[in-house]
């Protein structure tokens, strides 16, 4: 059963999951002791009516949302909830005529496991939808924030910021109100920074739009300046958008949120690969604009994370193998992206050509996440042989690989 990752989660499985307990401690007490099954009518009568009730809301949320994955996921949810339910009538059926039914103790247990884990399923299903919901107000931000680039005029800039104000708001409050039913510490703590960080930035980008309008209509020796001020502060927030859409969409603590402030070999490669999902969003939409040309901000960032990711993956990718791969990977994307430019260019990025690099540019920037974040991933088993564990349950992670491969030196210790 997955933990509990927010509070409306926990406040409707947990009542079924005691009343489930009930029925494996009843079936665990009689086989110990090989007393005869009690009559589990009750009990179980109890478990079916709060399962009732669930499918019941399952289904009118199914009937009523335009949630596309929500429609498809749901109705298989609840066909598994309810046959779980009924294996659980059965069971308690077949002890009434057979208290010592060595099938009916198994439909017991399967019933049980499988009640917990279809309701686990279809909470999780619902909240992925309202996850959803608060993830479209966050990428409605971000693409408003594509038309900054647009913005040569003050009128611009005053329609700019009537039109921002009000997604802004509603974002800001749908992400409070999802920080406030998150139970992980982390996921609060890091929703509320960036929330925070988002506010703090939009007077700044208005401020530096300003600037730019004005340089560039008095003719000002600082324009270049105010254009390099303005997509900071524009990159600044979009990868802040971009972190709280991650973060909304977790519901465990990962090890690259717990560790995403340690000074180890890792450390840049996660950065990279947060700063990587961060702009995929805006890389995407660019790609899939078939007259934007280079030099906006989505691609200019595109290209900087991979100028990064050649530096990084030379000096600390450990395994060679896995760094030539990723090398190859940048390197493919980079000449895809020139050959993509140059088609734009000459006004044929809606040719069949420039349509196909589009799509094969996202896939492989997708590949590229995945491998990065496996490369890390095969970086943690590696790279902390190289120092003694601090902690007893590093202590004994190290013991428990020494005891598995004893005829490996894991660096002696």
């Amino acid at each position: 059963m997955p933990v509990f990752h927010t509070k409306t989660i926990e406040s409707i499985l947990e009542p079924v999951a005691q009343q489930v307990s009930r029925l494996v401690i009843l079936h665990e007490e009689s086989a110990d002791d090989g007393d005869l099954m009690p009559d589990l009518s009750k009990p179980v009568q109890i478990v079916k009516s709060a399962v009732d009730n669930l499918v019941k809301v399952g289904h009118e949320t199914c009937s009523t949302s335009t949630d596309d994955l929500l429609q498809n996921e749901m109705p298989q949810v609840l066909v598994r909830v309810n046959q779980a339910s009924a294996l659980l009538i059965d069971a308690a059926h077949m002890f009434k005529y057979e208290p010592c039914s060595i099938k009916g103790r198994q439909m017991l247990i399967e019933g049980a496991r499988y009640i917990l884990q279809g309701v686990s399923a279809l909470l999780l299903t619902f909240d992925e939808s309202e996850v959803r919901k608060i993830v479209i107000v966050c990428q409605h931000v971000l693409n408003h924030l594509a038309h900054v680039e647009k913005i040569e005029t003050i009128e611009q800039l005053v329609d700019f910021v009537k039109n921002l104000t009000p997604i802004l708001t509603r974002m800001s409050k749908e992400v409070d109100l999802r920080t406030k039913e998150l139970t992980h510490a982390i996921h609060r703590q890091l929703l509320t920074r960036s929330l925070e960080q988002v506010k703090t930035l939009t007077p700044l980008l208005i401020s530096s739009i300003n600037v730019y309008v004005t340089s560039k209509h008095t003719g000002g020796h600082c324009i270049v300046e105010s254009i390099e001020n303005r997509d900071y502060v524009l990159n600044k927030m979009s990868d802040e958008l971009g972190e709280i859409i991650r973060i909304l969409q977790l519901t465990t603590i990962d090890d690259v949120l717990l560790n995403e402030f340690d000074e180890d070999e890792q450390h840049n490669l996660k950065k990279l690969l947060k700063t990587l999902g961060n702009r995929l969003y805006q890389a995407k939409n660019w790609l899939s604009n078939s007259q934007a040309l280079g030099g906006t901000l989505a691609e200019r960032s595109l290209r900087m994370v991979l100028d990064d990711l050649r530096t990084h993956i030379t000096e600390h990718c450990l395994d060679e193998k896995q760094a030539d791969v990723l090398m190859q990977k940048v390197d493919a994307i980079s000449q895809m992206m020139n050959r993509l430019l140059q088609l734009r260019t000459q006004s044929k990025g809606d040719t069949s050509e420039g349509a196909s690099l589009s799509r094969n540019i996202s896939q492989q920037l997708d590949d590229l996440y995945q491998s990065l974040e496996y490369s890390i991933n095969l970086l943690r088993y590696t790279s902390d042989y190289q120092r003694p564990a601090t902690t007893v349950n590093g202590k004994v992670d190290q013991t428990k690989r020494w005891l598995s491969q004893p005829d490996l030196d894991q660096f002696g210790f």
